[in-house]
């Protein structure tokens, strides 16, 4: 037994202070008073390091499961996984993300159709048949098969090498039996002529495809036509559906060999087809390729024409501008010698505090004065030209004698006429006189007055 005196209370323990002087943390139920001498019994108390040696055993643990956490989800992939790609091609164009369960975990529209059959569709986490059938239902509803005739074509993509082929054949025959399923639930049933076509591709053609905007059936399509030397185009096949592009041919089976086999047979034959695939899908990328350098070839080709052009164009402003910058240092103006403290003189700027002053204001004096004679005799011309300008006036304002001889026989002619006009009125006026015995000289007055 210890003892020591009670030097502060605590709610399940006491600090008592020790005859040697040390203090201790005493475990108790009692409240003794401060000061109070009391004896306990000491335990073994644990040693502090081995606390922190299993406080770090701890925290290690921990970061150890948070960094194996990610490991060990990225081994065991998780139900919701996408393992293989399915399209199914009307002219809607859809893809359905499947996981191992054969359960729909994403959903695509490849076209402008798909988003309208996808509109509000519910497929997450359903299985993959049912919302196949649900899809062709309203491509049925939509009236997407016109004239009781088309295709539909199902193509799976592998994007997991992990699940056996088995998974694939058994996907495709599941939705192949729902679309068959949900063609027979229309009324006209019996008068559709649709056939379905099942179709395996690598997941590089999934790739390429999605780069040029097409499902995965349709670039499958086009690159199996093209090998059979039919004419179709991409663009052709994202504003037509399969089955418009390959009727003018015979079918859809002119370009995909659906016929049934047994199992071998038919894995043998997707194997092959697959093969064939990636054959024709390397070469249509090389030939893009080629394209794609012919085009950047004929580009460049045009942008060096015109960087040509540009650099015709470039000697020609730079002639005009020396041109210009020549005629400056040629042609001085004034203000360029008055800026150089000289006097201009022709094409040169003379100093003028140079001796050739002199000379410059001789010169500027000769000139002057030769001015002033061009001036004087100019001034003498010009007074000689106003004198034959007035002389040429007067003489076109005096008549010449031709001009009085035409005059004076204009008036002979005018008074003769004159003349004749007086004594025909005379004549005329005598008759009307002797009609009324008007007596008119004086020897018949006065016979008029004797008688």
């Amino acid at each position: 037994m210890s003892r020591g005196i009670v030097m502060e209370n605590g709610k399940r323990h006491v600090i008592v202070m020790m005859p040697d002087g040390q203090f201790r943390k005493v475990p108790t139920d009692k409240q003794p008073k401060i000061g109070e001498e009391i004896t306990f019994s000491e335990h073994a108390r644990p040693r502090s390091r081995p606390r922190i040696l299993y406080s770090f055993s701890i925290g290690a643990a921990a970061a150890m499961l948070l960094l194996c956490i990610p490991l060990f989800m990225k081994e065991r992939p998780a139900d919701s996984q996408v393992v293989a790609y399915l399209t199914m091609d009307i002219n809607p164009s859809i893809e359905l993300g499947v996981n191992k369960d054969e359960r729909v975990e994403e959903l695509h529209a490849i076209n402008k159709d798909g988003a309208d059959v996808t509109a509000d569709l519910t497929y997450k986490g359903l299985p993959v048949n049912q919302v196949a059938e649900a899809i062709m239902e309203r491509v049925e509803a939509g009236h997407y098969i016109k004239d009781g005739e088309g295709d539909v074509i199902i193509t799976s993509v592998l994007v997991n090498e992990d699940h056996q082929p088995a998974y694939e054949k058994d996907l495709k025959e599941h939705v192949d039996a729902a679309v068959r399923k949900a063609l027979t639930k229309t009324d006209h049933a019996a008068s559709q002529h649709v056939e379905v076509t099942t179709l395996s591709a690598p997941k590089e053609l999934r790739e390429e495809a999605k780069a040029d905007g097409l499902s995965s059936g349709k670039m499958a399509f086009y690159l199996l036509a093209k090998s059979k030397g039919h004419q179709v185009t991409i663009h052709e096949l994202k504003t037509h559906s399969i089955h418009q592009t390959a009727k003018a041919w015979g079918g859809v089976k002119s370009v995909i060999d659906n016929s049934k086999s047994d199992d071998a047979a038919a894995q043998k034959k997707e194997d092959t087809q697959k093969e064939q695939l990636k054959r024709l899908l390397s070469e249509e990328k090389k030939l893009k390729d080629a394209k794609k350098q012919e085009r950047d070839r004929r580009k460049q080709e045009r942008k060096s024409e015109k960087e040509k052009e540009k650099d015709k164009d470039i000697p020609k402003k730079e002639q005009s501008s020396n041109g210009k910058q020549q005629s400056a240092k040629t042609n001085p103006t004034q203000d360029q010698a008055d800026k150089a403290g000289g006097i201009k003189r022709g094409n040169e700027i003379i100093d003028k505090n140079s001796e050739d002053k002199r000379d410059y204001q001789d010169d500027k004096n000769d000139d002057q004065k030769n001015n002033n004679e061009r001036e004087g005799s100019r001034s003498n011309n010009e007074k000689d030209n106003a004198k034959v300008e007035g002389r040429n006036q007067n003489s076109a304002q005096s008549p010449s004698s031709a001009d009085k001889e035409k005059s004076k026989l204009r008036d002979h002619s005018s008074d003769k006429k004159k003349s004749k006009r007086d004594d025909s009125r005379r004549d005329e006026s005598k008759k009307n006189d002797s009609k009324r015995n008007i007596p008119r000289s004086s020897s018949q007055i006065v016979k008029i007055i004797k008688g």
